[in-house]
């Protein structure tokens, strides 16, 4: 299942139409049906995927890419603990994933490169670690370039 599908169901499962999610995030009625296409889907930016993560109670990352837990409900900033060790390890991949790459550090600007940290260290938290995270930095670079 595609991003697509993942934002179409986690809306459909909170009532909502595609008019009423775009007002939530600040978006068209015609850019979440772009989202959402069977045929042609268009792939939000990492800031967006947030935002309908938290619109649609959905973790971004399986939002995004599908791995993970589906529900953020029961894992909200005051309870969630933040594991160092796999945190260190995330930041330590990204920026073997650069330096392999050739990006300069100006590549994105502090609060994308947070954000796709973020994103990484959600996945990492999901896969079982820091190590499988090399494929998934490609995308996460292009979502973060993206917006």
């Amino acid at each position: 299942m595609g991003w697509g599908k993942r934002i179409k169901e986690c809306r459909e499962r909170r009532g909502l139409t595609q008019a009423q999610l775009g007002q939530l995030i600040g978006a068209s009625q015609q850019t979440i049906a772009g989202y959402e296409s069977e045929t042609d889907p268009k792939e939000p930016s990492t800031a967006v995927f947030v935002r309908l993560g938290q619109e649609l109670k959905a973790s971004p990352a399986w939002l995004a890419f599908g791995t993970g837990e589906r529900s953020v409900d029961a894992k909200t900033p005051a309870n969630t603990a933040i594991d160092r060790h796999l945190l260190e390890q995330t930041v330590i991949a990204y920026e073997l994933f650069v330096s392999k790459k050739g990006i300069g550090r100006e590549a994105l600007s502090p609060q994308k490169k947070a954000r796709m940290l973020l994103f990484a260290y959600d996945i990492a938290e999901q896969v079982g670690g820091a190590d499988k995270l090399e494929s998934a930095f490609e995308r996460l670079f292009a979502l973060a370039t993206k917006g």
